[in-house]
């Protein structure tokens, strides 16, 4: 069965799009990630000395507050990218039917 001739256009538009997002947005993710996992690390040792008395609580709490941070950041840049994949999907016309959606 041959492809219409504006669906094969839209394919190869997404296919075209998708690699450049793919391949673009990579740092950012990779940054985030290092960054949680710096804080996280960070807090683990804040903790060890918060238990042998060379911290306090109030570095231990700023440790977690940081750590915790990190690790939103990174989950809500995820949300993001899953969000503009989706957006991506159905501006190419990804299959999505309104008519279906509606009910």
């Amino acid at each position: 069965m041959h492809l219409l001739q504006p669906e094969l256009h839209t394919r190869r538009a997404f296919l075209r799009r998708s690699t450049q997002l793919g391949l673009a947005g990579t740092a950012l993710p990779f940054a985030l990630n290092l960054a949680a996992m710096g804080e996280a690390a960070a807090f683990t040792a804040t903790e060890q000395r918060w238990r042998g008395g060379l911290a306090s609580a109030a570095e231990l709490e700023d440790a977690r507050r940081l750590a915790l941070a990190a690790q939103s950041a990174e989950v809500q840049l995820q949300r993001e990218r899953i969000g503009a994949w989706i957006a991506l999907y159905k501006a190419a016309g990804g299959g999505w039917n309104a008519a279906e959606q509606a009910r």
